[in-house]
């Protein structure tokens, strides 16, 4: 029997059937697998025979945590070979598994900590305390959603968003959140010398919420937080420079930055992984799934941010510079209007609902919205329902949070309306 699998990463075993017992072939990968340390792998060739038979007999099975799935090739009429690889479904995923019950725990605490902190009757040295705890389990909350992110990144790889997306457009909106949220001090500048469509898989939560808080972090090392950015064609892509002047960051810091590049490019170990370096290893990765890719250079005070993205649809463009200041962006809306029947029944159901993020809650508090319109067939709370199964369904705190607040006369009727931004 000739063996062609020898040099295989995954395990691979071939059976002749064609003498009185059977011979078997077997690589290293198979025998580090199933025969190392196992008693039920004997060495007498009956136990063995069997052994691997009850294996093999199922398409799929488990062993020490992993589930494999058998792939039956025939060689000839007697002899044939199993390619023997593991399946993503194992205990692998386990944080996946928990990650729910996890922001389950984790957002009372951020709830609670959310209204001492707005206090105006805690000690000073209390309050610090308050402070931190909310810090922390913030932080704790974006490590957990930055983790189950790059577990998902191979499940999601052929699930893909297939549409296009205008990248000014994207841009514009990066600058503009982090303008509302104070992460700037000075105008954005954004150059647009050439302009075109990119994957939509840009516009997934995921991916936004990897890119805001890779600039986030580093407008937090200037000095004067400031962005100089440029879009323009190069071949067949779409980059983006983004110049961040007087930005100092510890050669340990960049050095962990490079290391993901490095990791990315040329398949270098990562031998630690903190905040900031875990959220670029997130936005490279998903860089990378529609072929682009990041680059960080460091000359003097002024880092560059390059990214590049492959082009759909070029657009022709004439170039100009867009400033982006506090005028600009800040866009207000009328305050969410209910029937009021409708909002008389809401109430009734929802008032008191504390919103603390737990995410158990907020669904069944849409279950109970979902029945009250059965009768009303209200568009308006259809699109509040939606927002908030996203919302759930991401795991999305913060637009939780704003939902929230956006509608305190369901929530607290006795709480003036809070108009959103």
């Amino acid at each position: 029997m000739t063996f062609n699998y020898k040099a295989f990463t995954i395990p691979v075993i071939s059976i002749d059937i064609s003498a009185d017992n059977e011979a078997f072939e077997y690589n290293d990968a198979f025998k580090n697998l199933f025969l190392r340390n196992k008693d039920i792998f004997k060495e007498d060739q009956i136990t063995f025979s069997k052994s691997i038979n009850s294996i093999l007999k199922v398409p799929v099975f488990h062993w020490n945590g992993i589930i494999y799935h058998i792939n039956m090739i025939k060689e000839s009429e007697t002899i044939h070979s199993y390619l023997i690889s593991p399946s993503e479904n194992s205990v692998a995923l386990s944080f996946l598994w928990l990650k729910h019950d996890l922001i389950n725990i984790l957002n009372p605490i951020i709830g609670f900590s959310d209204i001492l902190s707005e206090s105006n009757n805690i000690h000073e040295d209390d309050a610090q305390l308050i402070d931190k705890i909310k810090s922390n389990s913030q932080k704790f909350y974006e490590q957990v959603q930055k983790i189950a992110a790059l577990q998902l990144l191979t499940l999601n790889d052929n699930d893909q968003a297939t549409g296009k997306y205008l990248l000014s457009d994207f841009l514009l909106e990066l600058n503009n959140k982090l303008r509302v949220e104070k992460s700037l001090e000075e105008d954005i500048h954004l150059e647009i010398l050439g302009n075109g469509h990119v994957s939509d898989r840009i516009s997934n939560p995921d991916f936004r919420f990897a890119f805001e808080e890779h600039f986030s972090f580093l407008t937090k090392h200037q000095n004067t937080p400031s962005i100089k950015m440029k879009l323009y064609t190069d071949e067949d892509c779409l980059k983006t420079e983004s110049v961040f002047e007087d930005c100092i960051l510890s050669n340990r810091q960049f050095e962990d930055l490079i290391n993901v590049e490095l990791y990315i490019s040329k398949s270098k170990s990562i031998k630690r992984l903190q905040s900031d370096p875990l959220n670029y290893l997130l936005l490279c990765e998903l860089l990378t799934q529609i072929g682009g890719n990041c680059e960080i250079t460091v000359k003097d005070k002024t880092l560059v941010f390059m990214m590049s993205f492959p082009i759909l649809e070029t657009l022709k463009y004439e170039p100009e510079l867009i400033e982006v200041n506090e005028n600009t962006n800040i866009k207000r809306s009328n305050p969410f209007d209910f029937p009021p029947q409708l909002l008389e029944e809401l109430q009734n159901k929802c008032s008191g609902f504390h919103g603390f993020m737990i995410l158990d809650d907020w669904e069944a508090m849409t279950i109970q919205m979902e029945s009250i319109n059965k009768n009303h067939q209200d568009t308006g709370l259809v699109t509040l329902i939606k927002d908030i199964d996203l919302a759930i369904q991401s795991f999305d705190v913060e637009k939780l949070k704003t939902i929230y607040k956006k509608h305190q006369l369901i929530f607290s009727p006795n709480k003036e309306r809070i108009v959103s931004t």
